[in-house]
């Protein structure tokens, strides 16, 4: 089972770094990627309630809250969605237990995101 949770946690690492390469054109390493999110959470309000939802416990309320939000048009809501995603990712399995969200469906919840703005399919390995 751990070795399954460590598989699921790289796969979302792998795929955020994927996915800011394809919005920026440029090699994403963790600086970069540090760099991205920084910018993102000065500069989008959407990701800065999505992270104060983290922060007190509300997972499933900022999931909600992202795919109210989402437009496949608002890039915006895209970066805000990698970054939650990203972000919850970083959860113990036990947090997110505590919170109702296994750690399967941080997965399955970035895959959707990048269904709905048509990134590819590809960067998930299943």
């Amino acid at each position: 089972m751990h070795y399954h949770q460590d598989w699921i946690m790289r796969q979302i690492e792998t795929a955020v770094a994927l996915i800011i390469h394809l919005i920026t054109g440029k090699k994403s390493d963790s600086a970069m990627i540090e760099e991205f999110e920084r910018t993102t959470s000065q500069w989008n309000p959407l990701y800065n309630k999505l992270h104060e939802l983290v922060i007190q416990g509300q997972i499933c309320d900022a999931e909600d809250m992202l795919y109210e939000a989402i437009d496949h048009n608002d890039k915006n809501a895209l970066k805000a969605a990698i970054f939650f995603y990203s972000e919850i990712n970083k959860l113990s399995d036990a947090e997110l237990e505590d919170n109702n969200f296994p750690r399967d469906e941080v997965l399955s919840g970035l895959q959707e995101v990048c269904r709905i703005y048509g990134i590819q399919e590809d960067l998930f390995f299943e």
